[in-house]
């Protein structure tokens, strides 16, 4: 069999704090601290560190209302 690469293809590490999140958050598409806190437990300042961390490696974005 021939090896295949997909050069579009990125890889990106996840720490034990952003995978456990969004295990979580497996069925909600929209989500906030609050919704995060009640899922998990976790402090606000541990919420808000794990979600910059998915935003910097573009795992989430964030939607604002206007």
């Amino acid at each position: 069999m021939k090896k295949t690469e997909n050069k579009n293809k990125k890889y990106i590490n996840l720490s034990k704090n952003e995978s456990e999140l969004l295990n979580k958050l497996d069925e909600n598409l929209l989500f906030s601290t609050s919704i995060i806190r009640r899922k998990t437990g976790w402090s606000n300042s541990k919420i808000k560190n794990t979600i910059v961390s998915l935003k910097n490696k573009k795992v989430i974005i964030s939607v604002k209302k206007k």
